[in-house]
């Protein structure tokens, strides 16, 4: 088999695919999260907890922002004062913005503008990526593999966390998450921001916008970790006790159809 990615999940992903697709799209993943240094290069990480993940594979992002755009839409169209609804909402919950700052209209005002200016690069294929040079599809035995991706290098070799080439990333809905071991220094501490930079992650959550569930996942060519395809996923779901409640196999599903 050839391959630019690690050969063993290569081979599993390529068991998957039939034609242009994936038949088998739902995958588990079993790796540890990158998570953030906290202090500087010389301080602690957080949040690398080793998690599974149970997600849809071969999924098509620029739909789920074409559906963010029309949720922000009808969410506007069906409440003229939305951006003082979602204040009064932050207000009620006690979430407050930098330095203890209350998140004001014009805060979601500014968030939702930034937003939809987002979507509309992103549909038009001008939003830049600063990292897409030291990546390639996935290639197996000349096909390509869709939602997943290779790092080829260029990152900082200094970093113990930077990946290894030929590591693969894999990209879809995330259906659940369970953590199977914490992270040693425990989960990343809440960030200092702005007003318009927590409404923008407010807006994610309270409207519920379709692209908040893609997640990308890294099985790392030096690393231990675990893929599992179709039935295999389900099985392996289930023995790590992930839970699926009716409403986010509703969700999830209709994000799909």
């Amino acid at each position: 088999m050839a391959t630019n990615g690690t050969t063993r999940p290569s081979l599993a992903l390529h068991d998957s695919f039939v034609g242009d697709h994936l038949v088998n799209k739902f995958l588990t993943v079993s790796v540890q999260k990158v998570g953030k240094m906290v202090g500087g290069k010389n301080g602690t990480r957080h949040g690398d907890d080793t998690v599974i993940a149970l997600l849809i594979g071969g999924s098509n992002y620029l739909r789920l922002k074409e559906r963010d755009e029309a949720r922000l839409d009808d969410a506007l169209a069906n409440d003229a004062n939305l951006f003082a609804t979602l204040a009064a909402k932050a207000n009620a919950k006690g979430i407050s913005g930098k330095s203890g700052a209350a998140i004001t209209a014009a805060d979601f005002d500014m968030a939702f503008n930034a937003l939809k200016a987002s979507i509309a690069k992103t549909l038009a294929g001008t939003n830049e990526s600063t990292s897409a040079h030291v990546y390639e599809p996935l290639v197996v035995d000349g096909t390509t593999i869709p939602g997943c991706k290779v790092y080829i290098g260029g990152g900082d070799p200094s970093n113990s966390r930077t990946p290894k080439a030929g590591s693969i990333h894999i990209s879809g809905i995330r259906v659940e998450e369970r953590v199977l071991e914490a992270s040693v220094n425990g989960p990343i501490p809440p960030s200092n921001s702005r007003g318009d930079v927590v409404a923008k992650r407010l807006i994610t959550s309270w409207l519920a916008l379709p692209s908040r569930r893609w997640r990308q996942y890294r099985l790392d060519a030096t690393e231990s970790f675990r893929l599992k395809v179709g039935g295999e996923a389900a099985v392996a779901a289930t023995s790590a006790g992930i839970v699926v409640t009716d409403a986010t196999a509703e969700e999830v599903f209709g994000l799909v159809a």
